[in-house]
């Protein structure tokens, strides 16, 4: 295992640390890492959009732990409190209804700019993980990874939402 960890303050100083990323992640993908860069990028500027800091003080640490056949990318900053088991149950709830399971994301979303970020990060992912609290999320994408084929029904991507408690995955 190969481990990189980059730490940030502020958004502001984030493009140097994107400059590295994007040529790990070339190393591993090749030209097919644009999806997972999006992904992170989306991450990242959650971290800071909802830090207790401000996005400008925002302290933003990311693990990349690289694996023989998976990458995990961790990406913590002291948020606002996110119930990630009610969002989760919300997206779960959506499956319920017959109509909505060959629907795709973007269908369903609309217009609306709530929740086009997760849809972005899902369909870049194998999962998705974030804490109870929502402080912290893990992509978890598995090697080697063609992103050409893009799957966004909502019964595809709803399932790869997953939250942890005390290092338990729901």
């Amino acid at each position: 295992m190969e481990i990189r960890n980059f730490n940030l303050k502020g958004y502001q100083n984030y493009a140097p640390i994107e400059n590295k990323i994007t040529a790990l992640l070339t190393e591993i993908f090749a030209d097919q890492y644009l999806p997972l860069m999006i992904a992170i990028n989306e991450s990242v500027l959650n971290a800071v959009k909802y830090s207790v800091e401000g996005i400008e003080e925002a302290n933003v640490s990311i693990l990349v732990r690289i694996f023989s056949k998976e990458l995990r990318i961790t990406i913590k900053s002291n948020t606002k409190y996110f119930d990630a088991f009610a969002y989760q149950k919300k997206l779960q709830n959506i499956l319920e209804t017959e109509s909505n399971l060959s629907m795709n994301w973007g269908d369903y979303i609309g217009d609306k700019d709530t929740g086009r970020g997760f849809w972005y990060i899902l369909s870049a992912v194998d999962y998705f993980l974030i804490n109870e609290f929502g402080d912290e999320v893990t992509l978890v994408i598995r090697k080697p990874q063609l992103f050409s084929v893009q799957v966004d029904s909502l019964y595809y991507l709803i399932p790869k939402f997953l939250v942890m408690r005390n290092g338990v995955i729901y």
